[in-house]
């Protein structure tokens, strides 16, 4: 008799027939009478009774006392093995578990039974190689076993992990539809599954459905894990109203939030803006008599840092130290970081010193915001004394490290350090990324080292490394700025052969270029090409276009351009003001034009009026 496929089964080699899993016939083996196995000393007695069941052991023990199970002849019973395994399976060490099965199998005198291939086929599962899990599954079939819901929660566990999700909802229901339950653990890692996988609203779905029976009759009650799973992916997806009725609903059953809970909502919360809410929240778990944990507070200080409400997020530290739960690093990492995005350099370096002053150890992270604070506000020097410092104290920079400092170093104009920091980089092993390539063309360009960037630029093509969109635009900006049009827009018409697509600074970059030429009319056409290619011009565009037109002298396609501006609904800022009164108010048909200038509602005024010029 042979079995319906599902799922991975076909892949897994098993036959495609169409009998019901639930009709297989179960073959019954009959234990024939031999010999007793020999004793087992009492070092592997002691280890597998006392150490296995409770899943505290040593790697090197474990192959130690499996290598000796191995050479037992006859071997131990297969129940000594299953003990062995389960302990390293438990210890979450898959790959042994892998390896002493495989070494099993090859021994004529071992067979492994229903419980050494479902451990065997969850490690598959953890370890991502759930095709793997699939042919045990086989294994199970052709030794005659049914498998049972743990073999099953497995499967989905692995499937999931492996970015199978049609599969393992598929799988799902198909093992409901032929008659099986699912307990708790698979109802859990189902909805883990779909949560983690980005399917919360789906994972919602089928909390209704098996809360209301029409999942195949099936009724299942949900727990606070289930609850706390949905709630969380709800909120990571940014569906925190669904998030918050889910809440209300456990709540109205009586399943009372815990502190992960909770966590998840204030997250949500903050990540949707809604920090009074946020704020709610956390007072009614407080008054709860929930004690909030130090992710609760790193939550808060985030939200409140990306606020800009630095102050309030130190009250909090305050308050987290009062309450006797310890900050971690991150907890003065994002408090650190939102001082510096303020310009608080020096309080964010007080607060840098107080943590090893009170015996909260640093991490490269710490030295990492630091170090891009200073560099942000132009204190370079300080910025690469930290770096000194953390080098001299065993701390291995990363490359965000380099990234800041050669950032800082070029907008300084420091060219010759960033150069050597750039060097550096290779001397304790750091491979530059996307953004360093970018910093470092972005660099040359800006501070006229055209030649530099565009050797750089040549051997990053030549050694196939692909360059975004960004570095175009840094090497496009430094030809046109270095009078090397005609090289610029040969680099721009090469884009679609890279598969890369021009952005509005991309185009800003070639029209202010065609314009500082005194190409007017490429610049025009260039300008309609962006439009008709689904780029909308920004307000930087139409400002570098207007300076063109007004150069060229051309009235008409200025006030044709302002019309443009004003039915996108861009409202001009004071450049926009400056550079049309400027050309304007030197022409014999001033106040003829000012007619025919659009109002831009969003500004409420009228570019030219006499209040304006004002």
């Amino acid at each position: 008799m042979k079995l319906r496929s599902y799922g991975s089964l076909a892949a897994a080699g098993i036959s495609t027939d169409t009998v019901e899993l639930s009709t297989y016939s179960i073959k019954k083996h009959k234990i024939i009478a031999t010999a007793p196995p020999p004793p087992i000393s009492s070092p592997l007695e002691k280890f597998l009774k006392i150490n296995c069941k409770e899943g505290k052991i040593n790697m090197i023990d474990a192959q130690r006392h499996f290598n000796e199970m191995l050479q037992i002849q006859p071997p131990p019973p297969i129940s000594s093995f299953n003990l062995l395994l389960g302990a390293v399976a438990k210890s979450k060490h898959y790959g042994d578990v892998i390896n002493m099965s495989q070494r099993m199998m090859v021994r004529t005198d071992l067979k492994l039974d229903f419980i050494t291939l479902n451990i065997l086929l969850n490690s598959y599962s953890n370890l991502e190689m759930v095709s793997h899990g699939f042919s045990v599954l086989g294994t199970l079939f052709k030794s005659g076993y049914l498998p049972n819901m743990v073999t099953f929660t497995s499967l989905i566990k692995g499937l999931f992990s492996d970015g199978q999700t049609r599969e393992a909802v598929d799988l799902f229901k198909k093992i409901v539809k032929l008659g099986y339950e699912p307990h708790t653990k698979t109802w859990g890692t189902f909805i883990h599954g779909l949560c983690r996988n980005g399917y919360s609203e789906q994972a919602l779905e089928f909390h209704r459905k098996m809360g209301s029976g029409t999942v195949s009759g099936l009724r299942f009650k949900p727990n606070l894990v289930c609850y706390s799973t949905i709630i969380d992916g709800l909120c990571k997806e940014g569906l925190v109203d669904k998030g918050k009725e889910l809440f209300q609903e456990m709540e109205g059953k009586r399943i009372s939030p815990d502190v992960v809970v909770y966590g998840s909502m204030i997250h949500g919360l903050c990540n949707a803006g809604k920090w009074e809410e946020a704020k709610g929240i956390f007072i009614r778990m407080v008054d709860q008599g929930i004690r909030p944990n130090v992710v609760t507070f790193n939550i808060l200080m985030n939200a409140l840092c990306k606020e800009g409400k630095t102050q309030e997020a130190s009250g909090l530290l305050d308050l987290m130290i009062k309450r006797g739960e310890k900050p971690d690093s991150f907890t003065f990492n994002t408090l650190m970081d939102g001082m510096c995005m303020e310009g608080r350099i020096d309080d964010a370096k007080e607060l840098f010193l107080s943590m090893s002053a009170k015996g909260h150890e640093r991490c490269v992270i710490s030295y990492d915001v630091l170090i891009n604070g200073y560099c942000n506000c132009r204190r370079t020097d300080e910025a690469m004394k930290l770096y000194r410092e953390m080098v001299q104290k065993g701390y291995k920079p990363t490359v965000i490290t380099f990234n800041s400092i050669l950032t800082g170093l070029f907008q300084e104009g420091k060219v010759k350090d960033a150069r050597e920091y750039f060097a550096d980089m290779e001397v304790h092993g750091i491979r530059p990324n996307s953004s360093t390539y970018n910093i470092l063309l972005d660099g040359y360009c800006k501070n006229g080292c055209t030649s530099e960037a565009m050797t750089l630029y040549r051997n990053l093509e030549e050694s196939g490394h692909e360059l975004s969109i960004e570095a175009f635009n840094s090497v496009m900006n430094g030809l046109c700025k270095a009078g090397m049009l005609e090289t610029a827009i040969q680099l721009f018409e090469t884009l679609p052969l890279k598969s890369l697509v021009p952005t509005v600074v991309t185009y800003s970059i070639m029209i202010h270029g065609l314009c500082n030429e005194g190409q007017f009319e490429k610049a025009s056409n260039m300008f309609l090409e962006m439009e008709e290619k689904g780029c909308p011009p920004n307000l930087v565009t139409f400002n570098t276009l207007l300076r063109g037109l007004c150069n060229c002298n051309d009235p008409p396609k200025v006030i044709e351009l302002l019309q443009k501006m004003a039915e996108r609904n861009i409202s001009p800022d004071e450049a926009t003001v400056s550079i049309v009164i400027d050309f304007l108010s030197k022409d014999e048909k001033y106040r003829e034009y000012l007619n025919l200038i659009p109002t831009f509602s969003s500004s409420q005024m009228k570019v030219g009026t006499p209040g304006a010029a004002k």
